[in-house]
């Protein structure tokens, strides 16, 4: 195991690397954020490595997921400031568990997370390496008395071109499956899905990249019914397989400024309807319930080539 410190916008954020004969994974302290993902064969890096115009890499966004009206929340009539896609992002984790291919981190409830979200909570977050293929376990667990009302995903950007010689258009999505699957049109400028509807695919499982078509995104796809979508090229070998069959949702996105990368986001929530948009925990689109002293746990991998 090593461990790197480097210096991240404020403060010293520790980097934690995890590898195998195969794959080296860097994960960031703050967010528990994936940071890296490189083969170690040719050195190819898989995970979008940020910029100016762009810096997030792959957050996890929990308690919520999207805006909210004036950054707040409501609870049973109480006001609670909630940043956009939750404050997990934003927090130190603290390591459970380390070894040479695995690491964990777990954040809990705190007075300051109690002022943000009001129930009380463990969000463990789980980094397992086996071969080429990375896989990322959440645990959400009810430390409290009521019923908890949460959102879950990530929001992670690959590399798109891998190779970098080409360009985004000469990849593609390849879903295990094929499709017959439509979305909803999107506003940034209120930040909800459309009531217009356009088709994604059509009895088709394979979808072309490019900039001109993600960026009016976030594209967000309910109901598919494929478990994995690989991104690849005709033109390389390279691919990296994304494997998201226990989520209900998947988005995929990228920077409205041209950026070389895409994001596949597996999701166990949404992004509000226009006209249906709540800023009640126990109404807003797409939030997921877990009772007292139970655990909710979901997985997602991605194996890369």
């Amino acid at each position: 195991m090593e461990i790197y410190k480097v210096t991240y916008r404020k403060g010293i954020i520790m980097i934690y690397t995890i590898q195998n004969e195969k794959v080296l994974v860097q994960i960031k302290q703050k967010g528990a954020e994936l940071t890296s993902m490189k083969n170690l064969a040719d050195n190819t890096e898989y995970i979008w490595q940020g910029s100016d115009i762009y810096r997030p890499q792959a957050e996890f966004l929990f308690p919520i997921m999207g805006f909210t009206e004036n950054d707040e929340v409501t609870y049973q009539g109480q006001i609670y400031k909630m940043p956009t896609h939750g404050f997990a992002k934003d927090t130190l984790f603290k390591v459970t568990h380390e070894a040479m291919d695995s690491i964990s981190f777990q954040i809990t409830d705190t007075e300051e997370s109690l002022a943000l979200y009001p129930f009380k909570f463990e969000f463990n977050i789980i980094y397992k390496l086996e071969e080429s293929k990375l896989t990322i376990t959440c645990q959400v667990i009810n430390k409290d008395e009521k019923l908890m009302y949460f959102s879950l995903g990530q929001h992670v950007g690959f590399t798109c071109p891998i190779e970098r010689k080409l360009e985004m258009s000469d990849y593609y999505f390849e879903f295990d499956k094929k499709e017959n699957i439509k979305y909803n049109d999107y506003s940034y400028e209120t930040a909800e899905r459309l009531p217009t509807e356009l088709v994604f695919l059509e009895d088709s499982n394979i979808w072309p990249l490019s900039f001109e078509k993600l960026t009016p995104g976030p594209i967000i796809l309910h109901g598919l019914e494929s478990d994995s979508v690989t991104i690849k090229s005709d033109k390389n070998q390279k691919s990296v397989k994304i494997n998201f069959g226990e989520h209900p949702t998947l988005s995929i996105w990228s920077s409205e400024e041209p950026e070389e990368f895409v994001c596949v986001q597996p999701w166990h929530g949404t992004l509000p309807m226009r006209g249906s948009s709540s800023n009640d925990l126990a109404e807003k689109e797409g939030m997921r319930t877990l009772e007292s002293g139970k655990t909710f746990e979901s997985s997602q991998s991605f194996e890369i080539k």
